[in-house]
């Protein structure tokens, strides 16, 4: 019986450059996304759903790429709004406020944060075990 849902590689096999110490991982489509998040590695995964246009977004991103080297046992994952693909989607049609966080367990949202408190969201990943 075949697995009807893609791995992250076969979505996305390119490679981050190696200078990069981030460990987030730009969702470029819904079923990338849905890869990343019900991937076994990880039990845990957090979205940070964006906009290039927003201040807030483009203020926190250094501070959600730092998150992810400190929390190794969280999947951390970036959706651009703004991304046609992502039109309607499970992850993006409730969201009326940027930037928002979703927060995953075992593929099940857990946590939707909106705004950019970085203590709130600090307080969340630290709980997350």
């Amino acid at each position: 019986m075949s697995n009807r849902y893609k791995t992250y590689e076969q979505l996305a096999p390119q490679k981050k450059p190696e200078n990069s110490r981030s460990r987030v991982i730009p969702a470029i489509s819904p079923d990338m996304a849905n890869a990343l998040i019900i991937d076994r590695n990880h039990k845990f995964s957090i979205v940070d759903i964006f906009a290039t246009w927003c201040s807030p977004c483009m203020t926190f991103k250094p501070k959600f790429e730092e998150m992810s080297l400190n929390y190794p046992h969280i999947r951390f994952i970036s959706i651009d709004i703004n991304n046609e693909e992502f039109a309607n989607s499970q992850y993006t049609s409730d969201v009326t406020v940027v930037p928002t966080f979703k927060i995953f367990e075992s593929g099940q949202l857990k946590n939707v944060l909106a705004g950019s408190s970085e203590e709130e969201i600090k307080e969340i990943l630290t709980s997350l075990k």
